[in-house]
């Protein structure tokens, strides 16, 4: 099921939660359940879709003030959480993603400019074909306040 942002409660446990109007160019899909959108009052969201697949995932968005929008894709997997602090914006739409439990946090005042990668997963796992042992084990990402992501910069969660 696809949404737009706009106060929102399924059987299913996911909501997102935002006190404003319904917010053009956004899409929130929820194919999981028990899953969050929280958006502070005063937010400045551009074109932002956020696909919630799995259970138990989070994405907060922080108030924007005097700064350009955030816009995004991003991908909240089983028990993941984004977090995007108040005042991050972007020049365009920049890529997130977060699953198997990970976090990606942005703290306050970020800027990310066109291009922008944040990825906590590879999006497949690799194995060690010797050891059979994961090699590719998702990572946490935490950018603090006042960070500048360059065009095209990609962070990724390595080991």
């Amino acid at each position: 099921m696809s949404v737009p942002i706009a106060e929102f409660r399924d059987d299913r446990g996911n909501r997102i939660c935002w006190d404003g109007e319904q917010i053009p160019n956004t899409r929130v899909t929820f194919t999981g359940s028990n899953n969050t959108l929280r958006v502070e009052s005063g937010a400045r969201i551009g074109n932002l879709s956020v696909q919630f697949d799995a259970n138990n995932g989070l994405m907060e968005v922080g108030s924007s003030r005097g700064v350009p929008s955030f816009s995004a894709t991003v991908r909240v997997g089983e028990d993941s959480r984004v977090l995007i602090g108040r005042n991050v914006s972007t020049t365009s739409t920049v890529g997130i993603s977060a699953t198997e439990g990970t976090t990606i946090s942005l703290g306050e005042d970020c800027m990310l400019a066109i291009g922008v990668q944040l990825r906590a997963d590879d999006g497949h796992p690799i194995f060690d074909v010797h050891t059979e042992k994961r090699v590719n084990v998702s990572r946490d990402i935490v950018i603090g306040a006042h960070v500048w992501l360059g065009y095209n910069s990609a962070v990724l969660g390595e080991s």
